[in-house]
């Protein structure tokens, strides 16, 4: 069975109470899985993986247990965000930041599948719906 060459080159992470991130160069999936699993104990509250530094393309969490703000941001042009299927005016507080809640993402299977992807493949999953601005519109 032939390896699978991921699309991340680094990760990066901020436990709660620090104001200092980590660095992970070139991290396995295990690496980051475990990374996610530490975003839902309510130890880690950020969470960056980046690409090739040619692409300048980065998924970015915010996030506490249970409520994942998500954004991929592509070629410096072009970001998604993560968008819940029902709409709501509420503002939900992470990491000292209100995010409306129809951009969280509540479920941590979910959360798993769109970082696998983006580790994988750089780009969001085609599974969820995503907010698309571009600098080119």
């Amino acid at each position: 069975m032939a390896n699978i060459v991921p699309y991340t080159v680094d990760m990066a992470f901020r436990a709660i109470g620090n104001t200092k991130k980590q660095y992970v160069k070139e991290p396995s999936w295990n690496d980051v899985y475990q990374c996610v699993e530490e975003i839902e104990k309510g130890r880690v509250e950020f969470l960056s993986l980046v690409g090739p530094e040619v692409d300048n393309t980065h998924l970015a969490i915010i996030a506490k247990p249970g409520h994942y703000h998500i954004g991929i941001f592509i070629d410096e042009d072009e970001e998604y965000l993560f968008k819940a299927s029902e709409f709501s005016n509420t503002k939900i507080d992470i990491a000292g930041n209100y995010w409306p809640e129809f951009q969280i993402c509540k479920n941590f299977n979910d959360l798993v599948l769109i970082v696998k992807e983006f580790f994988e493949n750089g780009k969001p999953s085609d599974l969820f719906n995503w907010i698309y601005f571009s600098d080119e519109d």
